[in-house]
């Protein structure tokens, strides 16, 4: 950054009178990396003090306990890594096969290549995946780079991204993620675990939107068993798989976002249909910027609350298939991260709008909101719709009325 421009307020990088970062003079005044940082950092949508933020804090906050694991950071270093806290990994609310999964990934009881070669089995000691490094727990469940981009396109993102053994990589995990994160990041481990068990016995693995969409499945089902008395289990996992008609009187409203990498950016889409599944409206944009996939997913929700707001639209089912988020915004806790920056904004926004209400579905029924948010990046500036469906949809559009 230029000498003289470095006593200058992080304020003189917006739009002047606005709340928006001016894209062309941030990138004018850093390099391409720093720039897609900046751009990625969410701006609230009205003034706000500033806050201390506890980065050893999954939600921004100081409090004693993570004070306390921060100091034992200290003789973890000297002594080695140690699961502390048992009772956390056990109490989860997963799938038992899953909690089971975490208990021998963590002791380092799974039969990864390295350990069958500790076992005198004459096998290969490279992963299956990228046949550089050998397979050891910490490798084949995060650190082999194949498995890193199953990591970087779930709403968790590659949140640490280094450690030497699965300990140390749990431990530094749980002290920046909330629980209902953990129990996402155990089903994830579990699912790239499945997938690399098919490498090595079917000779092929699945592509990584199969993994995400496994560890996601593992914990709604779980949890929808959990909350739910059994005889209406069967009909609310189907109603949640596909896309369900608003009731009468409603519209709904799907959102989804889409992260890319080159060059760095966001996409986000939104589609409103009424009663008899008929086209309404839709939104799409971009923006640039290295976005984690759950801020993204934050700020494509925001983005098309604003627009149902500004359009006038009542009685909206919201509908998103990123469960993180949807738990936040029903969450009450305070948040002084980034994220909750963006989840204060939506919850303001969804006060403003007249019944209006969030809920999680899976990808299967946002199919629609999805395609429009991996299309947007190719798109120069904001795409809106009104009455005549944008043909980019039109075919999976039916697909949800069949």
């Amino acid at each position: 950054m230029p000498s003289d421009v470095e006593e200058v307020t992080v304020d003189a990088l917006f739009i002047p009178g606005q709340l928006q970062w001016d894209v062309e003079l941030v990138k004018s005044l850093f390099n391409n990396r720093d720039s897609n940082e900046i751009l990625a950092i969410p701006l609230p949508k009205s003034d706000r003090c500033d806050k201390w933020r506890w980065i050893w804090n999954s939600k921004g906050m100081y409090t004693v306990k993570s004070g306390y694991q921060y100091l034992r950071s200290f003789s973890q270093q000297v002594m080695g890594p140690s699961i502390t806290n048992w009772k956390f990994v056990w109490g989860l609310q997963v799938l038992p096969k899953i909690r089971n999964f975490i208990w021998r990934a963590l002791s380092d009881n799974l039969p990864t290549k390295v350990a069958l070669i500790a076992r005198s089995m004459d096998v290969d000691p490279l992963c299956g995946y990228c046949n550089v490094a050998e397979e050891t727990s910490i490798h084949a469940l995060v650190l082999c780079p194949v498995v890193k981009q199953v990591w970087i396109s779930s709403e968790l993102g590659l949140r640490v991204q280094s450690a030497d053994s699965m300990v140390q990589w749990w431990n530094a995990m749980k002290r920046v993620s909330s629980t209902s994160e953990m129990e996402y990041a155990a089903a994830l481990l579990w699912s790239n675990w499945q997938n690399r068990n098919a490498l090595v016995w079917e000779g092929s693995s699945k592509p990584a939107s199969t993994v995400l969409y496994r560890a996601g499945s593992a914990v709604a089902d779980w949890q929808s068993v959990r909350a739910v008395p059994s005889a209406a289990v069967c009909s609310n996992a189907a109603a949640q798989r596909r896309w369900v008609k608003p009731n009468s009187g409603f519209v709904k409203c799907n959102v989804d976002a889409s992260v890319f990498r080159d060059p760095a950016g966001m996409s986000f889409g939104g589609i409103v249909r009424g009663t008899n599944g008929e086209f309404i409206a839709a939104i799409q944009d971009a923006f640039v910027g290295n976005f984690p996939p759950l801020i993204a997913e934050a700020v494509g929700l925001r983005e098309v609350l604003s627009w149902i707001k500004e359009r006038g639209f009542a009685s909206v089912i919201i509908e998103s298939d990123s469960k993180l988020l949807v738990d936040a915004i029903r969450s009450d806790g305070e948040d002084f991260t980034y994220f909750g920056t963006l989840v204060d904004d939506c919850k303001a926004l969804l006060r403003a709008i007249s019944r209006c209400s969030i809920h999680f579905v899976f990808r299967s029924a946002n199919c629609v909101a999805d395609s429009l948010a991996k299309t947007a990046n190719s798109m120069t500036g904001r795409a809106e719709w009104d009455l005549l469906c944008p043909p980019v949809i039109a075919d999976v559009m039916m697909a949800d009325l069949i």
